[in-house]
């Protein structure tokens, strides 16, 4: 591949964002995730304390983003620290949506 060739990918690649943009779109990915962790831990601590219920079904969704989000960052980073935790986090998902289930029976 010469200059010429590997420019014009770059630029095919980069159409319609600047650094900025995919700064952004990081940034924003990373604070919903910890959001979303924050929220089910507060849900579940006021379930827990006020309901006397343990309920895992939230803790299964929001897994279930953590361990897509790791697993696509591995697929393009090539991490093997993301692989492991994005399927461990995936595994722990399924887990508690089978609790979830059986309890519901």
């Amino acid at each position: 591949m010469d200059k010429n060739e590997i420019l014009e990918k770059s630029r095919k690649e980069n159409e319609n964002m600047d650094e900025l943009e995919k700064f952004a779109l990081m940034k924003a990915g990373k604070c919903a995730v910890a959001a979303g962790g924050i929220l089910c831990a507060a849900v579940f601590a006021i379930e827990t304390f006020f309901f006397d219920t343990l309920r895992f079904d939230l803790w299964a969704v929001f897994l279930t983003l953590a361990g897509v989000n790791l697993t696509v960052k591995y697929y393009y980073r090539k991490k093997t620290h993301e692989l492991i935790f994005g399927v461990v986090e995936l595994v722990l998902a399924v887990v508690f949506l089978i609790i979830n289930f059986v309890r519901l029976a």
